[in-house]
């Protein structure tokens, strides 16, 4: 949360809040927040950062904070892609002061510019037409055009995955083409653990495989 205060910290007003994982990995890109202090203008106002944590898997961190003019164009936040089938996606963003914006995807490490470009004019928006089991990129900005104020910066890239779709016969997977030690996608592992013991799927490059480089050990 964050939380701002124009009485010395006698009393405190909360102007943000996310919860939730923003990240899934701990490659993932920093998110880019805006928060509108509009309300407060010839104030002298206090900060307070709040984060409420659970133990060792709690943490949050924020960096180059910076209070400014407003973008006459302010972006989009908490960008997300909260569900997914094998060929459509669902996407969400919040923009309390924008009406327009404008959304972009195409493949993994697509150039911006030559991917599926379409607006929206509410925060929600369900892309269409896409391969199953395959990896993309979306970006999401502000259109304020009509207002005489340009576009915000884009936001992104959200990556994310379709939705594996039914195989048809004759199907083959000898897995050289997965990463080492993770379960392949378009498959699940199901273990019964018993005390003391751990059980693994994964492709695997020990041993020799009847493909190589990778074969899927089971333990």
């Amino acid at each position: 949360d964050i939380e701002v205060s124009n009485d010395f910290g006698t009393t405190w007003t909360n102007v943000y809040s996310v919860s939730g994982n923003t990240q899934s990995a701990t490659g993932d890109p920093w998110e880019l927040v805006f928060v509108n202090l509009g309300g407060y203008t010839g104030d002298t106002i206090q900060l307070k950062f709040i984060q409420d944590g659970l133990g060792c898997c709690g943490d949050a961190a924020i960096d180059s904070v910076v209070v400014d003019e407003a973008p006459t164009c302010p972006w989009p936040t908490q960008v997300a892609v909260p569900s997914v089938t094998s060929t459509t996606a669902d996407f969400t963003w919040t923009d309390p002061t924008g009406s327009n914006w404008d959304i972009e995807w195409g493949p993994c490490g697509y150039t911006q510019g030559t991917g599926t470009f379409q607006t929206s004019t509410t925060t929600t928006y369900t892309a269409t037409g896409l391969a199953p089991n395959t990896c993309y990129d979306m970006y999401v900005r502000a259109n304020c055009s009509a207002a005489g104020n340009g576009n915000s910066i884009w936001i992104g890239p959200i990556e994310f995955r379709t939705a594996c779709a039914p195989f048809t016969a004759p199907f083959t997977d000898n897995f050289d083409a997965n990463p080492a030690n993770v379960v392949p996608n378009c498959w699940s592992a199901i273990t019964e653990v018993a005390t003391g013991t751990q059980a693994v799927v994964e492709t695997y490059t020990f041993l020799i495989p009847n493909s190589t480089p990778n074969h899927i050990r089971m333990y």
